[in-house]
């Protein structure tokens, strides 16, 4: 399951390293280097400068996340969200965090939000694994069957 989050990290970064703003640029030369630390210091700096720019907290979410960053990366996107007024992409990050720190109620209200929205096999295999942690079986099957629909 960690190696997923990776690689959706990772996909999530990516797209993001095409669209990203003048505010990004610098950090992302420390994170293509793998340095993930001066990415991050870069980014804070920004943030203090810019503090209404949304995608500044988004991205440093992303990376947060990748480091396992569970807390913080969830700091970020929720104030990703209120900047940015709707949550988008990262509504699926969030509820992903939610099931990795064993909030499985959470994580069923976030993933039942976001595959109403935003349908996709991944949402819907976590929010099954959640409804399976607090044993809710028929929901489970439910979500696992759109999950092998989608794919």
């Amino acid at each position: 399951m960690k190696y997923l989050a990776v690689v959706i990290t990772l996909m999530l970064l990516s797209i993001g390293l095409m669209a990203q703003s003048r505010h990004q640029k610098r950090p992302a030369k420390f994170l293509a280097a793998g340095d993930t630390v001066k990415a991050i210091t870069i980014l804070n700096k920004k943030i203090a400068k810019f503090s209404d720019d949304a995608d500044l907290y988004l991205y440093r979410g992303k990376i947060k996340l990748n480091r396992n960053d569970l807390g913080a990366a969830m700091v970020d996107f929720n104030t990703f969200c209120s900047l940015n007024g709707t949550c988008g992409e990262t509504a699926y990050l969030k509820s992903w965090i939610l099931y990795q720190q064993g909030n499985y109620k959470g994580a069923i209200t976030q993933l039942s939000d976001v595959t109403r929205k935003q349908p996709s096999s991944t949402a819907y295999l976590y929010l099954g694994l959640s409804h399976l942690k607090v044993t809710n079986y028929g929901p489970a099957f439910g979500a696992f069957e759109r999950s092998i629909e989608l794919d």
